[in-house]
Protein backbone atom coordinates (compact mmCIF):
# COMPACT_ATOMS: atom_id res chain seq x y z
CA UNK A 1 0.00 0.00 0.00
CA UNK A 2 1.05 3.17 -1.06
CA UNK A 3 1.38 5.61 1.66
CA UNK A 4 0.74 9.42 1.20
CA UNK A 5 4.37 10.09 2.10
CA UNK A 6 5.44 7.79 -0.92
CA UNK A 7 2.59 9.69 -2.85
CA UNK A 8 4.42 13.34 -2.54
CA UNK A 9 7.55 11.73 -3.91
CA UNK A 10 5.72 10.02 -6.90
CA UNK A 11 3.71 13.09 -7.59
CA UNK A 12 6.93 15.36 -7.34
CA UNK A 13 5.28 17.37 -4.73
CA UNK A 14 8.31 18.29 -2.35
CA UNK A 15 9.23 21.32 -0.72
CA UNK A 16 12.43 22.13 1.24
CA UNK A 17 11.72 23.73 4.73
CA UNK A 18 14.20 26.19 5.74
CA UNK A 19 14.37 27.42 9.72
CA UNK A 20 14.88 30.75 10.65
CA UNK A 21 16.83 31.48 14.10
CA UNK A 22 15.79 33.90 16.09
CA UNK A 23 19.31 35.79 15.89
CA UNK A 24 20.09 35.34 12.73
CA UNK A 25 17.16 34.90 10.06
CA UNK A 26 18.45 33.63 6.93
CA UNK A 27 14.96 33.64 5.19
CA UNK A 28 12.82 36.78 6.47
CA UNK A 29 9.05 36.27 5.38
CA UNK A 30 8.46 39.56 7.47
CA UNK A 31 11.11 41.80 4.70
CA UNK A 32 8.89 43.54 1.55
CA UNK A 33 8.74 40.73 -1.36
CA UNK A 34 9.72 42.21 -4.47
CA UNK A 35 7.85 41.64 -7.75
CA UNK A 36 8.35 37.77 -8.85
CA UNK A 37 8.31 35.65 -12.01
CA UNK A 38 8.10 32.18 -12.85
CA UNK A 39 10.66 30.17 -10.98
CA UNK A 40 12.02 32.79 -8.54
CA UNK A 41 12.21 31.95 -4.64
CA UNK A 42 9.69 33.34 -2.52
CA UNK A 43 9.96 32.81 1.23
CA UNK A 44 6.81 32.64 3.40
CA UNK A 45 6.02 32.16 7.15
CA UNK A 46 4.01 29.89 9.20
CA UNK A 47 2.87 31.23 12.44
CA UNK A 48 1.45 27.93 15.03
CA UNK A 49 -0.56 28.93 17.47
CA UNK A 50 -1.58 26.16 20.09
CA UNK A 51 -5.03 27.04 21.93
CA UNK A 52 -6.71 29.25 19.91
CA UNK A 53 -9.60 30.09 18.48
CA UNK A 54 -9.49 30.68 14.47
CA UNK A 55 -12.44 33.02 14.32
CA UNK A 56 -11.21 35.19 17.49
CA UNK A 57 -7.84 35.33 16.05
CA UNK A 58 -8.60 36.37 12.61
CA UNK A 59 -10.54 39.25 14.56
CA UNK A 60 -7.59 40.08 16.67
CA UNK A 61 -4.93 40.00 13.53
CA UNK A 62 -7.41 42.74 11.99
CA UNK A 63 -7.63 44.36 15.08
CA UNK A 64 -4.19 44.80 16.66
CA UNK A 65 -2.22 45.02 13.44
CA UNK A 66 -4.36 45.32 10.04
CA UNK A 67 -1.77 46.74 7.86
CA UNK A 68 1.52 44.87 9.42
CA UNK A 69 -0.31 41.63 10.08
CA UNK A 70 1.87 39.08 11.77
CA UNK A 71 5.42 41.14 11.17
CA UNK A 72 3.66 43.25 14.17
CA UNK A 73 6.03 42.85 16.74
CA UNK A 74 4.02 43.64 19.53
CA UNK A 75 1.28 41.25 18.11
CA UNK A 76 4.13 38.52 17.67
CA UNK A 77 5.25 39.37 21.49
CA UNK A 78 1.55 38.60 22.46
CA UNK A 79 1.17 35.46 20.72
CA UNK A 80 4.19 34.34 22.29
CA UNK A 81 2.84 35.32 25.47
CA UNK A 82 -0.38 33.85 25.46
CA UNK A 83 0.40 31.03 23.59
CA UNK A 84 3.52 30.03 23.14
CA UNK A 85 3.58 30.60 19.73
CA UNK A 86 5.98 29.19 17.14
CA UNK A 87 7.33 30.20 13.19
CA UNK A 88 8.66 28.06 10.61
CA UNK A 89 10.01 29.59 7.36
CA UNK A 90 9.65 27.89 3.94
CA UNK A 91 11.63 28.70 0.72
CA UNK A 92 9.36 28.06 -1.88
CA UNK A 93 9.51 28.03 -5.79
CA UNK A 94 7.23 30.54 -7.72
CA UNK A 95 4.85 28.46 -9.73
CA UNK A 96 6.11 25.10 -8.44
CA UNK A 97 3.42 22.82 -6.90
CA UNK A 98 5.20 22.21 -3.59
CA UNK A 99 3.92 20.12 -0.35
CA UNK A 100 5.11 21.73 3.29
CA UNK A 101 4.39 19.00 5.81
CA UNK A 102 4.01 20.06 9.26
CA UNK A 103 5.56 16.80 11.32
CA UNK A 104 3.37 15.35 14.40
CA UNK A 105 5.21 15.99 16.88
CA UNK A 106 5.18 19.96 16.29
CA UNK A 107 1.61 19.47 16.51
CA UNK A 108 0.68 17.02 19.37
CA UNK A 109 2.95 18.16 22.10
CA UNK A 110 2.13 22.33 21.98
CA UNK A 111 -1.13 21.08 21.49
CA UNK A 112 -1.19 19.26 24.90
CA UNK A 113 1.12 21.45 27.07
CA UNK A 114 -1.75 24.20 26.14
CA UNK A 115 -4.64 22.31 26.91
CA UNK A 116 -2.50 21.81 30.29
CA UNK A 117 -2.25 25.39 30.85
CA UNK A 118 -5.74 25.68 30.56
CA UNK A 119 -6.38 26.74 26.70
CA UNK A 120 -8.40 25.12 24.20
CA UNK A 121 -7.13 21.73 22.75
CA UNK A 122 -6.58 23.51 19.63
CA UNK A 123 -3.66 23.79 17.18
CA UNK A 124 -3.71 26.84 14.70
CA UNK A 125 -1.72 27.86 11.29
CA UNK A 126 -1.46 31.63 9.76
CA UNK A 127 0.53 31.56 6.63
CA UNK A 128 2.30 34.90 6.30
CA UNK A 129 4.31 37.13 4.32
CA UNK A 130 5.07 41.06 5.26
CA UNK A 131 1.94 42.43 5.59
CA UNK A 132 -0.07 39.95 4.26
CA UNK A 133 -1.85 36.97 5.99
CA UNK A 134 -4.26 34.31 5.71
CA UNK A 135 -6.77 33.54 7.96
CA UNK A 136 -5.89 31.27 10.78
CA UNK A 137 -6.57 27.52 10.13
CA UNK A 138 -6.91 24.37 12.14
CA UNK A 139 -4.33 21.80 11.99
CA UNK A 140 -5.65 20.13 15.36
CA UNK A 141 -9.15 20.28 17.56
CA UNK A 142 -9.10 17.65 20.70
CA UNK A 143 -13.04 19.28 21.94
CA UNK A 144 -16.45 19.47 21.31
CA UNK A 145 -16.87 22.61 20.31
CA UNK A 146 -19.54 22.92 17.89
CA UNK A 147 -18.47 25.75 15.47
CA UNK A 148 -15.74 23.38 14.32
CA UNK A 149 -17.72 20.46 14.73
CA UNK A 150 -14.76 17.69 14.49
CA UNK A 151 -12.13 16.42 15.71
CA UNK A 152 -8.49 15.18 14.81
CA UNK A 153 -5.78 16.27 13.36
CA UNK A 154 -5.96 17.93 9.67
CA UNK A 155 -4.66 15.95 7.15
CA UNK A 156 -4.36 18.28 4.24
CA UNK A 157 -5.24 21.81 3.64
CA UNK A 158 -4.68 23.77 0.20
CA UNK A 159 -2.95 27.50 0.41
CA UNK A 160 -2.68 29.38 -3.08
CA UNK A 161 -0.56 32.30 -3.18
CA UNK A 162 -1.74 34.98 -5.40
CA UNK A 163 -0.62 37.80 -7.70
CA UNK A 164 -1.48 40.76 -9.56
CA UNK A 165 1.54 41.55 -12.29
CA UNK A 166 4.05 39.58 -9.43
CA UNK A 167 3.09 41.51 -7.07
CA UNK A 168 1.94 39.58 -3.74
CA UNK A 169 -2.19 40.15 -3.20
CA UNK A 170 -3.30 37.37 -1.19
CA UNK A 171 -2.52 34.06 0.57
CA UNK A 172 -6.37 32.24 0.82
CA UNK A 173 -7.02 28.45 1.81
CA UNK A 174 -8.80 26.83 -0.66
CA UNK A 175 -11.67 24.39 0.30
CA UNK A 176 -10.66 20.61 -0.35
CA UNK A 177 -13.93 19.97 1.35
CA UNK A 178 -14.64 16.80 3.82
CA UNK A 179 -16.24 14.51 0.61
CA UNK A 180 -13.82 11.92 1.35
CA UNK A 181 -14.49 11.84 5.01
CA UNK A 182 -18.11 11.60 5.31
CA UNK A 183 -18.85 14.94 4.42
CA UNK A 184 -19.63 18.41 6.76
CA UNK A 185 -20.99 16.71 9.60
CA UNK A 186 -18.60 13.49 10.21
CA UNK A 187 -17.11 13.59 12.59
CA UNK A 188 -13.48 13.79 11.45
CA UNK A 189 -14.21 17.31 9.33
CA UNK A 190 -13.10 20.41 10.77
CA UNK A 191 -14.77 23.63 9.60
CA UNK A 192 -12.20 26.21 9.65
CA UNK A 193 -13.59 29.79 8.39
CA UNK A 194 -14.88 29.28 4.82
CA UNK A 195 -13.36 25.69 4.09
CA UNK A 196 -13.51 22.48 5.45
CA UNK A 197 -10.49 20.10 6.03
CA UNK A 198 -10.36 16.59 6.86
CA UNK A 199 -9.07 14.66 10.33
CA UNK A 200 -6.97 11.73 11.24
CA UNK A 201 -8.83 10.47 14.05
CA UNK A 202 -6.94 10.72 17.79
CA UNK A 203 -6.98 6.47 17.63
CA UNK A 204 -4.90 6.46 14.76
CA UNK A 205 -2.04 8.99 16.43
CA UNK A 206 -0.96 7.46 19.96
CA UNK A 207 1.49 4.44 20.77
CA UNK A 208 -1.62 2.32 21.87
CA UNK A 209 0.83 0.30 24.74
CA UNK A 210 3.84 -0.36 21.79
CA UNK A 211 7.03 -0.70 22.88
CA UNK A 212 10.07 0.93 21.47
CA UNK A 213 7.19 3.48 19.49
CA UNK A 214 8.66 7.33 18.85
CA UNK A 215 6.42 9.91 17.36
CA UNK A 216 9.18 10.16 14.44
CA UNK A 217 8.06 6.71 13.39
CA UNK A 218 6.68 6.59 9.65
CA UNK A 219 3.58 5.31 11.64
CA UNK A 220 2.75 8.80 12.57
CA UNK A 221 2.79 10.47 9.04
CA UNK A 222 -0.76 10.54 8.78
CA UNK A 223 -1.05 12.64 11.64
CA UNK A 224 0.91 15.13 10.17
CA UNK A 225 -0.20 18.11 7.95
CA UNK A 226 0.26 18.78 4.54
CA UNK A 227 -0.10 22.17 3.23
CA UNK A 228 -0.39 21.68 -0.78
CA UNK A 229 1.07 25.31 -1.86
CA UNK A 230 0.05 26.79 -5.38
CA UNK A 231 0.17 30.24 -6.89
CA UNK A 232 -2.38 31.52 -9.40
CA UNK A 233 -2.28 35.48 -10.74
CA UNK A 234 0.51 36.76 -12.73
CA UNK A 235 3.79 37.00 -12.87
CA UNK A 236 6.03 40.18 -13.54
CA UNK A 237 5.86 39.53 -16.94
CA UNK A 238 2.45 39.27 -17.06
CA UNK A 239 3.06 34.95 -17.40
CA UNK A 240 -0.28 33.03 -15.93
CA UNK A 241 0.84 30.77 -12.98
CA UNK A 242 -0.14 27.46 -13.85
CA UNK A 243 -0.01 26.01 -10.45
CA UNK A 244 -2.95 27.62 -8.42
CA UNK A 245 -5.45 25.64 -10.81
CA UNK A 246 -3.70 22.51 -9.81
CA UNK A 247 -4.24 22.79 -6.55
CA UNK A 248 -8.10 23.53 -7.44
CA UNK A 249 -7.90 20.25 -8.95
CA UNK A 250 -6.95 18.61 -6.51
CA UNK A 251 -10.02 16.76 -5.51
CA UNK A 252 -9.99 15.15 -8.89
CA UNK A 253 -7.36 13.24 -7.84
CA UNK A 254 -7.46 13.65 -4.04
CA UNK A 255 -5.17 12.27 -1.88
CA UNK A 256 -7.06 12.58 0.82
CA UNK A 257 -9.55 10.26 -0.94
CA UNK A 258 -6.36 8.01 -1.26
CA UNK A 259 -5.87 7.33 2.47
CA UNK A 260 -9.09 7.13 3.66
CA UNK A 261 -9.80 4.38 0.87
CA UNK A 262 -6.65 2.51 1.63
CA UNK A 263 -7.74 2.85 5.57
CA UNK A 264 -11.34 1.29 4.21
CA UNK A 265 -13.01 3.88 6.44
CA UNK A 266 -16.79 4.08 6.04
CA UNK A 267 -18.74 7.08 7.36
CA UNK A 268 -19.97 4.47 9.99
CA UNK A 269 -16.97 3.93 11.06
CA UNK A 270 -16.03 7.37 11.32
CA UNK A 271 -18.77 8.51 13.60
CA UNK A 272 -17.98 5.51 15.58
CA UNK A 273 -14.84 6.72 16.68
CA UNK A 274 -15.92 9.25 18.54
CA UNK A 275 -18.48 8.28 21.45
CA UNK A 276 -16.32 10.38 23.69
CA UNK A 277 -14.28 12.52 23.02
CA UNK A 278 -13.24 13.77 26.03
CA UNK A 279 -12.17 10.88 27.14
CA UNK A 280 -10.40 9.90 24.03
CA UNK A 281 -8.59 13.19 23.87
CA UNK A 282 -7.58 12.37 27.68
CA UNK A 283 -5.99 9.19 26.51
CA UNK A 284 -3.73 10.96 23.83
CA UNK A 285 -2.81 13.38 26.32
CA UNK A 286 -1.77 10.78 28.68
CA UNK A 287 -0.04 9.29 25.45
CA UNK A 288 1.77 12.34 24.48
CA UNK A 289 3.19 12.99 27.44
CA UNK A 290 4.35 9.79 27.93
CA UNK A 291 6.07 10.22 24.82
CA UNK A 292 7.39 13.75 25.44
CA UNK A 293 10.78 13.56 26.12
CA UNK A 294 11.29 12.09 22.18
CA UNK A 295 10.69 15.65 20.81
CA UNK A 296 14.29 16.91 21.65
CA UNK A 297 16.43 16.27 18.27
CA UNK A 298 13.97 15.55 16.10
CA UNK A 299 14.99 15.30 13.03
CA UNK A 300 13.50 13.99 9.78
CA UNK A 301 15.79 15.35 7.23
CA UNK A 302 16.39 11.74 6.19
CA UNK A 303 13.03 10.59 5.26
CA UNK A 304 12.09 10.47 1.48
CA UNK A 305 10.60 14.17 1.29
CA UNK A 306 9.59 16.61 1.83
CA UNK A 307 11.88 17.50 4.23
CA UNK A 308 11.22 19.11 7.52
CA UNK A 309 13.87 20.35 10.29
CA UNK A 310 12.38 21.85 12.58
CA UNK A 311 10.00 24.19 14.10
CA UNK A 312 11.55 27.40 16.26
CA UNK A 313 10.03 29.35 18.43
CA UNK A 314 8.58 32.34 17.61
CA UNK A 315 11.06 35.53 18.62
CA UNK A 316 9.97 37.24 21.32
CA UNK A 317 11.15 41.32 20.50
Amino acid sequence: MCSLRRLDALLGLLALLLLAGCDAMMFDPCSPPAPVVRGDSFVIGLALIPGGNASDLAITINAESPTIGLCNQTFQNYLITKFNAQIAVFNLRVDRLQVLRIPYPDVIFPLVNATANGLRPTMTVVAFRNNINSVPAYLANGGNDTAIGGAGFVVSLALLIRFETGVLRFLQWFDLTCNDCGGSTSQLCIRQIGVNSCATPFTNCTCGGRSNCSYTDEVFDSCSTALNTGFSGTDLNSAAFRTGAQIQRLNAFSLVSLYYTAKSAVLSQYNAIYTNIASQYASLTADANAQQTEADGFNTADRLAPVVLRVTPMCKV
